[in-house]
């Protein structure tokens, strides 16, 4: 405002302080400024009624946070670049005291994981792509998952590619573990019997071959995402279901995978959960097709299992309290280079709790020590922005170093 453009504002009282109430200010950095005034329909508040609720634009997750000012902020009903060429008395609209400021944050996406799990697809009740009654009440579009999910729509998409979940027809769904196993069981005896090399599976002939036992919704998600290698095609079958190939790469690391998940006991329930290290990878091995064998050679190892598994050392004990890692008194002992006798042990990331300090308890209930490459599967998802993975861990625990390295 310029000094010789005298403006008299008007302070009514019982006015201001009445309409204070439907204003809240937000205080955001220019890139976020520029998605709300170019697009507003990218940029909500999302959370349940439970839920502390945070900002969400088209690629990133803030916090909220309210801050108090001692200091009054005067609303005008227009802009100070008008105020010169306009009346010379202005009515201030609203007084308010606070204003929120807003921080990147990680997305908060395990109860994505919960939805999706709610009615798998698959199951005899409900492989239909038109679910009906009750189903329908148990499965979400992108839409619905939006309105819930705290987390941006970008965020949404990596998690459900991450979660490996298969679009049927508006609704997003993760295949049921039976089906799952069934099909790609039946895509590697498949391959064997026809000699198909892994590499270059004929995507056509294969879901043919398997359609009289298989949905062949769920052949081609097997193909492109649960066995299928990460690359430019199955970010294009993510980015349209209905996409073609010719041929589809498998992953030898995601049929390793299969295999090991099924010797431990998960999917079908059939397996064991603890192995020796050395057994297991002798199962392991003979569970393989000879091409995917051939391909590790001897480097097949547990640790291509990292999120699914871990191994832990005949000298600590399973079930040991989170005290036990932080304590100054820890004494250095030597580790075990005979990894063969070491137990081994499913742990998924998705069966652990969603907030830090819960997560490393249960983390330091399987075992009393943990490398940073060993924790970093199961907190990854838990760095925030600007934070790395080492800090986060000294946030909640203690480091040592023993004859190994530094636990």
């Amino acid at each position: 405002i310029m000094a010789s453009t005298p403006i008299e504002l008007v302070f009514n009282t019982q006015h201001v302080f009445s309409k204070a109430s439907q204003f809240k200010l937000l205080e955001v950095p220019d890139d976020v400024l520029q998605e709300i005034t170019q697009n507003i329909d990218t940029v909500s508040v999302r959370g349940r009624p439970n839920d502390e609720a945070v900002l969400c634009t088209a690629t990133h997750t803030y916090s909220l946070k309210l801050a108090e000012t001692s200091n009054s902020m005067l609303l005008l009903p227009i802009s100070i670049d008008s105020l010169s060429t306009t009346s010379s008395t202005v009515e201030i609209v609203a007084s308010l005291t606070s204003h929120y400021e807003i921080t990147e944050t990680a997305p908060r996406i395990r109860s994505l994981f919960d939805m999706l799990s709610e009615l798998p697809y698959g199951d005899d009740a409900s492989s239909s792509s038109e679910d009906k009654g009750q189903a329908r009440k148990q499965v979400y579009t992108f839409a619905m998952i939006a309105s819930i999910v705290q987390a941006s729509e970008e965020e949404i998409r990596k998690a459900l590619s991450r979660f490996q979940a298969l679009k049927v027809g508006a609704y997003w769904r993760v295949i049921s573990a039976h089906a799952q196993q069934q099909t790609c069981n039946l895509i590697l005896a498949t391959l064997v019997e026809r000699d198909w090399d892994f590499r270059c599976v004929p995507t056509k002939a294969c879901v043919d071959e398997l359609s009289t036992n298989c949905d062949p919704l769920i052949v081609r998600h097997c193909l492109n995402v649960i066995l299928g290698k990460d690359d430019e095609d199955s970010t294009a079958y993510y980015d349209d279901p209905d996409f073609q190939q010719s041929v589809s790469e498998l992953s030898p690391e995601k049929i390793a995978t299969l295999r090991a998940l099924q010797l431990l006991g998960l999917g079908e329930g059939k397996g064991r959960d603890h192995w020796r290290v050395g057994e297991f990878t002798q199962a392991w091995r003979d569970s393989l097709p000879d091409a995917v064998d051939a391909h590790f050679g001897p480097n097949l190892s547990p640790d291509i299992l990292k999120g699914v598994a871990i191994t832990i050392p005949n000298t600590s004990t399973s079930t040991a309290p989170l005290s036990s890692s932080s304590s100054s008194s820890s004494s250095s002992t030597s580790t075990p280079q005979d990894k063969s006798a070491w137990t081994l042990r499913p742990l998924s990331v998705t069966n652990l709790p969603p907030h830090p300090k819960d997560r490393f308890q249960a983390l330091f209930m399987e075992k009393p020590r943990w490398s940073l490459a060993e924790f970093e599967p199961y907190l990854q998802e838990m760095v925030e922005p600007g934070m790395s993975l080492e800090q986060l861990v000294l946030k909640y625990c203690r480091g040592i170093t023993v004859a190994g390295g530094r636990v």
